[in-house]
């Protein structure tokens, strides 16, 4: 991607977002927004502008994408007990929390924090032994 295009995108990715803060997104305005992105010939990355859009959005709100991988099923207490230490220590409330069971870890849990990992799996420290 050539560097106008990519302030191109970013200028549109602006207006997304003031017309958001405005409470100005509705569904005229946001069919005139794609018209207008296919007159500049950029319908193509309504799909970068959309994801810049809504990762921007969540960093203003700090919303955080939660995907807390287990061994096992976890109990309301142990998935409210993570919920906590995760909006402690990324100091955020607005959570988007997942939580999945994943057999291959055999014990222990890895949680991913947008595009943060914390590996606290078995799997980790068997791997870690093996080097």
């Amino acid at each position: 991607m050539k560097e106008a295009e990519k302030i191109k995108i970013n200028r549109f990715v602006n207006l997304l977002y003031e017309l958001y803060k405005e409470n100005k997104l509705s569904d005229d305005v946001l069919k005139k927004v794609v018209v207008l992105l296919s007159n500049e010939g950029f319908l193509g990355y309504l799909e970068t502008i959309i994801k810049k859009f809504l990762e921007r959005v969540k960093a203003e709100n700090k919303i955080l994408d939660v995907v807390v991988e287990s061994a096992d099923e976890l109990t309301e207490n142990e998935k409210n007990k993570i919920t906590e230490i995760i909006a402690k220590r990324f100091g955020s409330n607005k959570l988007n929390i997942k939580f999945v069971v994943r057999e291959d870890l055999i014990g222990g849990v890895r949680i991913f924090v947008n595009n943060y990992l914390i590996d606290a799996s078995f799997l980790k420290y068997i791997n870690q032994l093996k080097h």
